[in-house]
């Protein structure tokens, strides 16, 4: 019997998201880009463990800005970014369907 493990939801996230924030943590762009993307993903994520996995995935983000990026001011948009991230249990404003 062949038996495939298969991913859940915190393992799809980190697949998609480690990579991009480990190769680009030296650029303020692209993790700023990555928490847009995040906080596009739960604007329609209802559920409250999926919606922590993407904060948690945010909170990396910023934490890799604050110890790798040297301007202040990028360092800034950043922590922004990640504060206008709903709460984990905020309700989403839309639902796909």
């Amino acid at each position: 019997m062949l038996h495939r493990r298969v991913t859940d939801y915190a393992g799809l996230c980190d697949a998609m998201f480690h990579m991009v924030r480990k190769n680009a943590s030296g650029s303020p762009a692209v993790l700023i880009r990555l928490l847009e993307t995040l906080e596009r993903v739960m604007t329609v994520e209802a559920r409250p463990e999926r919606r922590a996995e993407l904060v948690r995935h945010a909170d990396l983000a910023l934490s890799a800005g604050r110890i790798v990026v040297e301007d202040p001011a990028d360092v800034a948009i950043l922590k922004a970014r990640r504060a206008a991230l709903p709460a984990a249990d905020a309700r989403p404003q839309a639902v796909l369907r």
